[in-house]
């Protein structure tokens, strides 16, 4: 993994730690939802320890928060996001379609 400065490092560690209470999750539940323990997951949260990969890769697949937000900050538009999905084949638009469906049905948000 790429080296960060101490600062950059501070910066990943605030928006990992803004994730975890914006699901008003506690260190031990976000922790075991990262498959990490609570000591480990805290030295990264407090900047101690620089994000890894693996931890990237969870955080996508359990909250689908992209590296490129926890790295650099850098969040993709709507219409960023719109232009790609226009250009997926019709297999991945219906998993889109699936995914947010079962989002809506499961939150109730419609």
């Amino acid at each position: 993994m790429e080296d960060f400065t101490k600062e950059e490092k501070m910066q990943q560690a605030i928006r990992i730690k803004h994730l975890r209470l914006s699901r008003q999750m506690s260190l031990e539940e976000f922790s075991e939802k990262l498959g990490m323990s609570v000591s480990g997951y805290q030295k990264i949260e407090s900047g101690k320890n620089a994000v890894s990969r693996r931890l990237l890769k969870n955080i996508w697949r359990e909250f689908h928060i992209s590296a490129d937000y926890i790295l650099f900050d850098e969040q993709k538009s709507f219409e960023d996001v719109m232009v790609q999905a226009q250009q997926c084949d019709d297999m991945d638009k219906m998993e889109i379609f699936l995914y947010l469906y079962r989002y809506f049905i499961e939150k109730k948000k419609f």
